[in-house]
C-alpha cells in the first residue's frame, strides 16, 4: 500500500509539473501574441536637425549648369536660417546665380502614423532677401540699382518649403527639401541680361545633417 501511495504521489507530482509547464508555455505564447498584435509600436520622437548641407537644383539657375548649395541651421525647432546659391565668385565665375538668405518658420512637424521608420515632414514659411547675378558681380548687395557693370541686383523674397528628415545612424539624418517661391527685384529689367521684376522659382535639394 505504501508503495502504491508513493507511485500515486509521483504521478500527481508529474501531472502537476506537466500542467505547470503547459500553463507557462501558454502564458508565454499569449504574451507573444499580445506583443505582436495589432497595437502599434511606440511612436518615435520627431527627428531634430540642427545643421545640414544639401545639393539640388533651382529653376532660376538651371541654365547655368551649376547645382544649388544650401546650408541650414535650426537653433530652435520652430526657426531656421538658410543660405542657398550656386557659389558664384567662390566656386565658379560663369553663369547666373540666384542667392537666397532667409529666415524660415517651421509651421509644424508631422509623422505619418503608418510609417515605423520615423520620417518627419516639416512644412515651413520663409522670408528673406535674394541677389540675382547674371555676370561677375561686385562686393555688397545692390537693392537700388544694378551696379556699374549692370551685373547684379537684390530684393525681397518669400518661399514655401517642405522639409523631410529621415533618421539614419549616430544622430545623422537624410534631409530633403522641395520649395516654391518668388523674389521681387525692382531693377532686374535693367540688368545686362534683363530679367522680370517678379521672379518665381522652384527647387529641390537633398543632403545630410545632424
Amino acid at each position: 500500500m505504501a508503495q502504491w501511495r508513493g507511485v500515486r504521489t509521483q504521478q500527481v507530482g508529474g501531472i502537476s509539473a506537466l500542467i505547470g509547464a503547459a500553463v507557462a508555455v501558454c502564458s508565454s505564447q499569449a504574451a507573444a501574441q499580445v506583443d505582436s498584435g495589432a497595437s502599434p509600436p511606440p511612436a518615435q520622437a520627431p527627428a531634430r536637425n540642427y545643421l545640414n548641407l544639401r545639393l539640388g537644383s533651382s529653376s532660376a539657375t538651371a541654365e547655368s549648369g551649376h547645382p544649388d548649395i544650401c546650408a541650414e541651421t535650426t537653433p530652435f525647432r520652430f526657426l531656421s536660417l538658410e543660405a542657398c546659391g550656386t557659389g558664384a565668385g567662390l566656386l565658379h565665375e560663369s553663369g547666373s546665380d540666384l542667392m537666397h538668405l532667409r529666415v524660415k518658420w517651421n509651421v509644424l512637424q508631422w509623422q505619418p502614423a503608418d510609417d515605423p521608420r520615423g520620417v518627419t515632414l516639416e512644412p515651413a514659411i520663409g522670408v528673406g532677401m535674394t541677389e540675382l547675378q547674371v555676370a561677375s558681380d561686385e562686393p555688397g548687395f545692390r537693392f537700388s540699382d544694378t551696379g556699374s557693370s549692370r551685373a547684379e541686383t537684390a530684393g525681397a523674397e518669400g518661399v514655401l518649403q517642405l522639409r523631410l528628415l529621415y533618421p539614419l545612424e549616430h544622430g545623422v539624418e537624410l534631409v530633403g527639401a522641395a520649395e516654391l517661391g518668388a523674389a521681387y527685384l525692382p531693377h532686374a529689367d535693367e540688368l545686362v541680361t534683363p530679367k522680370p521684376e517678379l521672379l518665381p522659382f522652384a527647387g529641390v535639394s537633398l543632403g545630410f545633417g545632424f
